[in-house]
């Protein structure tokens, strides 16, 4: 699992200058030098049940992150 304050800095690096807006789950996965999408998966329903983001999903696995305005950038 993936520690909270390292998934939001990577989010941080990929997200948009501007809120609402999406980051790639793909570029989160690179940044934090994993190739392991489950690993992520915890973390990010943490940060989804906290009202930071969303998920967009393919194939069932999570292809898109939503960030919202409450989002800590």
């Amino acid at each position: 699992m993936v520690n909270e304050q390292d998934l939001i800095a990577a989010i941080r690096l990929h997200a948009p200058s501007h809120l609402p807006g999406q980051v790639s789950i793909d570029g989160l996965l690179s940044e934090l030098g994993i190739n392991d999408e489950s690993l992520l998966t915890n973390t990010l329903k943490s940060l989804q049940d906290k009202g930071y983001l969303q998920f967009g999903y393919g194939n069932g696995k999570i292809k898109r992150i939503s960030l919202n305005t409450s989002f800590p950038l």
